[in-house]
């Protein structure tokens, strides 16, 4: 006898497909000084990827040393929400760590993760920003995705900005150029309400 199991809700498919994306390596994908790199390798812009945008996360990290030493991060369109900088403790920044400039440096900060697939070869890279220009390019692939879920998941490659500071002179940042959509298919985008993860789900 065959035993053939057959997943038709899409909401336990978006569930495994989040445990698929977690069971492998999580390579971050960062902006730096008008480069997007992972690790210490430079990425190349000519990729498109399928920026999974249903499961972007956001939250609180904190840093000890350099490393991680806490996060507390849910996915946005779950509801979750942050914990104001209180509820976090370490308010003390008599006891804060330093910067290279000797001042007090707060050891949590607000971070978003957006997971990548990249559409030809499938490997997934998550982007991680907690700059004021790459929570801007966060909140403008977000609102071109809500307002055309219908069409799927947008299709982007990887870009750079630039704007003129008065203090900073020119300042690059990240960009995500939308050159389409995946299409025909159904986004099970989670219901606000539902449960909270304090973990990053990818």
């Amino acid at each position: 006898m065959t035993n053939q199991l057959v997943v038709k809700n899409e909401t336990a498919l978006s569930h495994l497909a989040a445990v698929a994306a977690q069971a492998q390596e999580m390579r971050l994908l960062k902006f730096v000084k008008g480069k997007w790199v992972v690790g210490d390798d430079e990425m190349p812009v000519d990729q498109t990827f399928v920026a999974h945008a249903h499961q972007l996360a956001h939250g609180w990290v904190k840093f000890a040393d350099g490393k991680m030493a806490e996060q507390r991060v849910g996915i946005v369109a779950d509801g979750f929400v942050l914990a104001t900088r209180e509820e976090l403790g370490d308010t003390d920044s008599g006891k804060w760590e330093r910067d290279h400039a000797g001042a007090p440096r707060d050891p949590w900060c607000k971070q978003y993760y957006l997971p990548l697939e990249n559409a030809e070869t499938g490997e997934l890279l998550t982007f991680v920003t907690g700059s004021q220009g790459g929570n801007s390019a966060i909140g403008r692939l977000t609102n071109q995705f809500v307002r055309n879920v219908r069409n799927g998941l947008p299709l982007v490659r990887l870009a750079a900005g630039s704007y003129k500071h008065k203090q900073f002179g020119r300042v690059e940042v990240p960009e995500f150029s939308v050159t389409g959509w995946t299409g025909g298919g159904h986004v099970d985008v989670p219901s606000v309400g539902g449960d909270m993860s304090d973990e990053i789900p990818f």
